[in-house]
């Protein structure tokens, strides 16, 4: 279930967030790719990262509606210029 932002906050868009909307969605991924390679099967790793894929696709498109109600042209403008998931790929 999604929640709405507190009110009162500021966007960040310095730091790790100058680039990437949520660092977390890129450590994730990144994270579940060397789970999948420990295994050492390379079905695992695909299964792992289709289900990641689809999961989080569905996670920033819930944030990015949240974010750009919640925080209007400022937001559209911040997402315009970082990246959702990967740098340079999405």
């Amino acid at each position: 279930m999604a929640t709405a932002p507190q009110t009162g906050l500021a966007l960040i868009t310095r730091g790790f967030y100058k680039h990437l909307r949520n660092p977390s969605n890129t450590g994730a991924p990144v994270t579940l790719i060397g789970i999948g390679l420990g295994i050492g099967n390379w079905l695992s790793l695909a299964v792992l990262l289709l289900v990641a894929l689809v999961l989080y696709t569905l996670r920033i498109r819930t944030e990015d509606k949240m974010l750009a109600d919640a925080f209007g042209p400022a937001y559209q403008a911040y997402r315009k210029r970082s990246w959702a998931l990967a740098p340079f790929v999405w």
